[in-house]
């Protein structure tokens, strides 16, 4: 994945630049879809 692809994918850098600090940042929309997936088979 190159860093264009990645940031297509975050759905926060779509308006805005982000300076991601070091300890986290904002999650790929493949990477929320599938917590939300997870978490929802395992309530």
């Amino acid at each position: 994945m190159t860093p264009r692809e990645l940031r297509a994918d975050v759905p926060a850098l779509a308006e805005a630049a982000y300076f991601n600090f070091g300890a986290h940042g904002p999650s790929p929309a493949y990477v929320v879809e599938a917590t939300s997936s997870w978490g929802g088979e395992h309530e």
